[in-house]
């Protein structure tokens, strides 16, 4: 069963390994949080349809949440030194409450300075905790990413090379087709290899504030909206730094001291939104913290906005990922490859003249089986006018976020995996312009994320 799933459709084949090691694994008891990922994945494969396979995307949800779920079961330094007798608990309880004033201090290097373990009882617990584990350099996994990464490229441009074209043996193209999935499950394996869960990491900052605010002689209300999110590991230190920078301008520099603060963290297509909102007024934009913060966020390629509001002050950081894989349905606009992702396509419509609405002599919207959806001109937008009427365009519907629009295109060429690629400055600037992949033309697509346009059109 497992071969045919292989064979057949391998995006299922990976959900069911996933849940089977899960199931398998010695974990104690399921949160709900687990039982959604379980009916996720049971709904994903009671719509699975002869001849076809699972959305990548959906797959990769379900996928990410199991390797949190196993990851999170591992037992923690502290624990192991409780456990092995070496620490007593009210000194592992006084060293976290230091490390909440000096997060850049590592807990081991707190217990070693205070001298409540030994370098010996640190090195076995560490043995114990990285059982099965295999350290490597993240310049090796880099350069394994970016070979991976050539080959999937070479093997586009051989898929749309002329001769291949004209290849008519059946048994070879159904080889080739195998080697591609086989490449296409290679590139993601390496790339999850360069991945680790955030939530931790916030879990932590959230603890670093509330010791801060303490220590100030301070009370603060903190709360989380988090999404499940991943970034790489090699800037996973760097945002933390950056992070607690920001707090820490929150909280000493502010000129009305906030008593609350909320962190929003959003995974988009292809970058990671972090807002930090608080009720604190009178943050100078150009502060020490604030410019340190900016710097170490020039070498992520992020970007801060900050914002005064009535209502206190909110910060905005935008994080982009290079390694992410996305269905994309691909578009063409003037000549212009475009990638969409696939899960916010509702349909694809070839509007007629009579579907048009005029608002004031110009085109507005579509009426879609009694529904009015408002319109983007994709070429309009991002390339300049081309004097085609909506009619002889294509309309990529889009619904998200419980908003409709849809997009206009010259004509769509089908779908297919994409990795997102970080663009340069010039490129990400344009709102609504998240990423680049490569083509199997050697020309390169840009991924869209609609929600962003749509805020852009206003």
């Amino acid at each position: 069963m497992s071969y045919i799933l292989k064979e057949k459709a391998p995006q299922a084949e990976r959900l069911c390994r996933s849940i089977l090691e899960l199931l398998s694994s010695d974990v104690k008891g399921f949160s709900s949080s687990d039982l959604e990922t379980f009916a996720l994945a049971i709904d994903l494969l009671k719509d699975l349809k002869e001849g076809e396979d699972l959305p990548s995307s959906k797959v990769e949800e379900v996928i990410s949440k199991v390797s949190q779920k196993l990851s999170s079961q591992k037992k923690l330094l502290g624990e192991l030194l409780l456990e092995q007798k070496v620490l007593k608990e009210e000194d592992l309880k006084e060293a976290f409450e230091e490390q909440k004033l000096k997060p850049h201090k590592k807990l081991g290097e707190i217990l070693l300075e205070k001298g409540k373990v030994t370098t010996q009882d640190l090195v076995r617990a560490l043995k114990t905790q990285t059982e099965g584990m295999v350290s490597v350099e993240i310049q090796k996994l880099i350069q394994l990413t970016d070979l991976v990464g050539e080959l999937v490229v070479l093997q586009a441009l051989m898929r749309s090379n002329p001769t291949f074209l004209a290849v008519a043996d059946l048994k070879f193209l159904q080889e080739f087709e195998q080697l591609g999935r086989i490449t296409s499950e290679l590139q993601k394996m390496v790339m999850s290899l360069r991945m680790e869960p955030l939530n931790e990491m916030f879990q932590r900052l959230s603890l670093f504030a509330q010791g801060l605010a303490t220590s100030l002689g301070r009370k603060i209300d903190i709360r989380l909206d988090l999404q499940e999110t991943e970034l790489e590991a090699e800037k996973k230190g760097a945002l933390y730094k950056v992070l607690t920078m920001i707090v820490r301008a929150l909280l000493e520099e502010s000129l009305q001291s906030p008593s609350s603060l909320k962190l929003t963290v959003q995974r988009k297509t292809g970058y990671i939104n972090i807002n930090l909102r608080t009720d604190g007024k009178g943050l100078d934009p150009n502060s020490l913290l604030l410019q340190e913060a900016e710097k170490l966020l020039q070498a992520l390629e992020g970007s801060l906005e900050i914002e005064a509001q009535q209502e206190g002050t909110s910060l905005n950081l935008r994080i982009p990922l290079t390694l992410v894989v996305i269905d994309g349905l691909l578009a063409q606009v003037g000549g212009q490859w475009f990638i969409i992702p696939a899960d916010c396509v509702r349909e694809i419509y070839l509007p007629k003249k009579e579907n048009v609405i005029f608002l004031s002599g110009k085109e507005e919207a579509l009426k879609i089986r009694d529904e009015l959806i408002p319109i983007i001109n994709l070429h309009g937008y991002l390339l300049g006018k081309n004097g085609k009427k909506v009619w002889e365009l294509v309309a990529i519907v889009i619904e998200k976020e419980h908003k409709q629009f849809a997009l206009l295109v010259d004509e769509v060429k089908g779908k297919q995996e994409v990795v997102v690629k970080n663009l340069g400055k010039v490129l990400r600037s344009i709102r609504g312009v998240v990423g680049g992949s490569i083509m199997g033309d050697g020309s390169v697509g840009l991924i869209l994320e609609p929600e962003e346009l749509l805020k852009e059109e206003g």
